[in-house]
């Protein structure tokens, strides 16, 4: 009877989570189906700029990891003050990390962007894109510190509106 319920318990909390990686995945294979329509210019660069992104959302990924950690030992041990005190602080290092990050990729993008890839054009594609997309470093990494918080605190649902929204 006890591991009927436990397991409910983690279909209540796994269900969200697998729908809004879902939908992140079909979000990126969209952009892709639009993009293969504009050209094959832009299709090879959003593909190297999407793998980009994601180097440099490594730094603030990983803390976002460490403070969804923090936090839900936290609150498993009854102590939410200090959970509130490790999210507050791992938050504002998750930010710190990602106005880095966009500092840094929009010093590098321009030489990174020619090295990567071998057609000028694709290089100049990637180079606008990813002039625009370092600003949402800072935003996906704040979007995922609420995921984190809402993870540890076992309210997944909540994800769910949000991911459509």
């Amino acid at each position: 009877m006890a591991n009927s319920n436990f397991s409910r318990v983690i279909w209540k909390i796994s269900l969200p989570i697998i729908f809004v990686e879902a939908a992140e995945t079909l979000d990126h294979l969209i952009d892709t189906l639009f993009l293969a329509r504009v050209g094959v210019t832009e299709l090879g660069a959003i593909g190297v700029a999407d793998a980009l992104m994601l180097l440099f959302l490594i730094a603030p990924l990983c803390m976002v990891d460490g403070v969804q950690i923090l936090t839900a030992r936290r609150i498993g041990q009854r102590r939410p003050e200090a959970a509130g005190a490790a999210f507050n602080q791992g938050f504002l290092l998750v930010l710190l990390l990602s106005v880095l990050a966009t500092v840094a990729l929009k010093l590098f993008s321009p030489v990174v962007a020619y090295w990567l890839v071998g057609s000028e054009t694709v290089g100049d594609a990637l180079d606008s894109y990813l002039q625009l997309d370092a600003y949402s470093i800072p935003l996906a990494a704040v979007t995922f510190t609420c995921s984190a918080l809402l993870t540890s605190l076992g309210k997944t649902r909540a994800l769910i509106p949000a991911t459509i929204i």
